[in-house]
């Protein structure tokens, strides 16, 4: 992965965890949400899906964890989340 499609990618998912973090913070969370969550987590960790490694980014050996906690969150938020996440890599390619 290119440099900028690699920034992008960790600025959105910074962002991901920033909205979640402030969500909690403001509303704290809905039954819903904790589902989501604990689903998205069992899910990534589980199959060992590792989200910044699929994208191409190495780094410290404990950086793998991240990536599945990150995957995780991603499979939380749901199939529009991960469209509009492809869609932002798709645009920062171009």
């Amino acid at each position: 992965m290119d440099s900028l499609a690699t920034v992008v990618l960790l600025a959105v998912l910074c962002e991901a965890v920033t909205e979640l973090a402030k969500g909690i913070y403001d509303d704290g969370f809905t039954f819903s949400q904790g589902v989501a969550l604990l689903f998205g987590q069992a899910v990534a960790w589980g199959v060992g899906v590792d989200l910044l490694a699929l994208a191409g980014i190495e780094g410290a050996a404990w950086l793998s964890y991240v990536g599945t906690a990150l995957a995780g969150l991603v499979i939380s938020r749901g199939a529009g989340y991960v469209h509009s996440l492809a869609d932002r890599l798709a645009k920062a390619r171009a």
